[in-house]
Parts: structure tokens; sequence; C-alpha cells
């Protein structure tokens, strides 16, 4: 019985919770998403059949997390760094989504190699660590 309690103690304290930046009591309210800390857990719980886009912001928020400030974004965008930078995160292929004419609206995109524009390469996240 101890064991299951501190294993499911452990899988808690492994949760990353993603929430819109709320002041008082709607703190309280549930998040928008819910991460795992890292892609390996991911994979240790599900070694076939991931989702890419689940293993990629989940690669994009354990690392940008260490520096920063994460919340989700009430507007467009993946994730919203220090209330400030908007994150889109994708393939190669991502295309800035309609609703995002923003100043400070990135993307980061997988299987690219370098910055051009707003399209930010993932493996620089990596970076910051």
């Amino acid at each position: 019985m101890y064991k299951s309690f501190l294993a499911i103690k452990w899988l808690l304290y492994k949760l990353k919770l993603l929430q819109s930046p709320r002041k008082g009591i709607t703190l309280l309210q549930k998040p928008e998403k819910i991460f795992l800390e890292n892609t390996n857990l991911l994979y240790a719980f599900a070694p076939t059949g991931l989702d890419i886009g689940m293993v990629r912001e989940t690669f994009a928020l354990n690392q940008i997390k260490v520096v920063h400030k994460v919340n989700y974004p009430d507007k467009a965008g993946d994730i919203l760094v220090d209330e400030q930078f908007i994150f889109e995160i994708g393939g190669k292929s991502k295309k800035q989504s309609r609703s995002a004419d923003l100043e400070n609206y990135f993307i980061i995109a997988d299987d690219w190699d370098f910055k051009v524009g707003n399209k930010i390469p993932i493996w620089l996240l990596g970076l910051l660590y």
C-alpha cells in the first residue's frame, strides 16, 4: 500500500500543468493542458503510437520552463512565455495561424535546421537547459 502511494506521489510530481495566466481564486480551476515532465516518460508509458505533436509540445515546455514562466495563451498558439511571447509548435510545414497577427508570435518547428523569419528550429530550445 505504501509503495503504491509513493508511486502515485512520484507520478503527480512528474506532471506539469499548463494554465492561463490567472490570478486569485481562478488559479484553482482545472488546467488547459497536462503534460508529463519530459519526453522520456512519454516513451516509457507508451513506447509506440505516440502523437508527435504531444512529444514536440512536451519537449518545448520542458526546455522553456527551466528559465521562463510558461502559461497557456488566451489567444492563438500553444505556449505563452513570460506573458509576452506566443509560441506555436509544429512540424516543418507549420504555418502561422490567421488569428495570430502578433508581433511576439513565433513558430517552433521540428525538422527545421535554421531560423527563418518567425520560424525557430526546435533543437535550439535544447540550448536553454
